[in-house]
Order: structure tokens, then C-alpha cells, then sequence
């Protein structure tokens, strides 16, 4: 893969902070080993919102990550943490993260930490989540039908069984069968 393959990314904003933490540890870790490549992970990164194109600053981004107990530094970090877009009313879904080139820093090696920490800690990506969901429909789907065919064939079921045993099925109206008994000899008809 090339350098322009890890220039751009979306993210959904359900899976942003995520994100940012695990680029966070990474960051910590990277800077324990070379100094200074945490100052340039943070200047190298950008994210823009997909629909309104509000940027956010690598120090913002990964300020999303901290503990919701820290305060926010800015009302944009505020609404990130909660898993809206940073611009107060932009109903946006992703984030555009743009990843520059930066002199002393191997976006490759990053993204490869990245992954064995996510891999680690047993995160799923965007896609494998995705996946997940429609997995979950489709069984959630199986079990509906099945649940509805049960159910017809214990009707049909007792709908026969009443018929069987001659008794009245719901919602069916049987025509009435009236007997007329007659009358016994030599006897008449009262007039009316």
C-alpha cells in the first residue's frame, strides 16, 4: 500500500471516540519511544464533518477520547463526546479524518499499532459492525417467520379439531338447520 492509501478516512461518529482512543494510546505509546511524535500526531490530524465541513483540530479529536469526567475544552469536544457532530444542529453521521504527511512520522506504523491494540482489546471495525447488524437482522427475521408459521399451523390446527368434534368455529357463520316436527294425527292447527 501506498502513503496516499492512509491520507483520508470516514468514520462513523458512533465509533469516533473509539477511534480516538485507541489513536490516543497509541500516541502515548509512540511518544515513550521517540520523543516528540505524540506533538506530531496531533498536528498531522484533521477531521471535517462529511455534511456541514466543520473542521476539527487533532488536539480536539483526541480530546474526545478522555474520561467524560475531564472537563471538555471546548463545546465542540463536549458534543463529540456525546456522539453528535461538532457543530451545534448538524445531524451528520461521519467524520471525514484527513492524515497528513509529517516529517518523523509513519502513519503506517501507527495505524499497525492501532490495529494490535484494537485486536487486544477485541474491538470490532466499522464494517465488521456493520456486518454484526445486518447478521442480527437477518436472524431477527428467520425467528419472526418461524414464530408466525407456528403460530398458523397451531390455528389451522384447532380450526380442524373444532370441525372434527362439531363445534362452532370463530368468524364462521354455519347456516342455521331448522326441524319442524309434525303434527300428530287427527290433531289441527290453532287459528290465529
Amino acid at each position: 500500500m501506498n502513503q496516499e492509501d492512509f491520507t483520508v478516512r470516514e468514520e462513523p461518529l458512533q465509533t469516533l471516540a473509539q477511534f480516538a482512543g485507541t489513536l490516543a494510546e497509541v500516541s502515548r505509546a509512540c511518544e515513550r519511544q521517540q520523543a516528540g511524535t505524540a506533538a506530531a500526531i496531533r498536528a498531522s490530524l484533521l477531521a471535517e464533518c462529511t455534511k456541514c465541513g466543520i473542521h476539527v483540530s487533532g488536539d480536539e479529536l483526541l480530546a474526545i477520547a478522555e474520561s467524560p469526567d475531564t472537563p471538555a475544552p471546548s463545546d465542540k469536544v463536549k458534543r463529540m463526546r456525546l456522539g453528535y457532530c461538532a457543530r451545534d444542529g448538524c445531524e451528520s453521521f461521519t467524520y471525514r479524518l484527513s492524515f497528513r504527511n509529517h516529517p518523523g512520522l509513519d502513519w503506517r506504523a501507527v495505524f499497525a499499532q492501532m490495529e494490535t491494540v484494537r485486536q487486544n482489546r477485541g474491538e470490532l471495525t466499522a464494517a465488521e459492525a456493520a456486518a454484526g447488524r445486518v447478521a442480527a437482522r437477518k436472524r431477527l427475521w428467520r425467528s419472526l417467520k418461524r414464530v408466525a408459521i407456528a403460530l398458523a399451523i397451531i390455528g389451522l390446527l384447532l380450526g380442524m379439531r373444532q370441525w372434527y368434534v362439531g363445534g362452532r368455529i370463530p368468524l364462521i357463520r354455519e347456516p342455521e338447520k331448522f326441524r319442524v316436527d309434525p303434527l300428530p294425527p287427527g290433531q289441527q292447527e290453532p287459528h290465529r
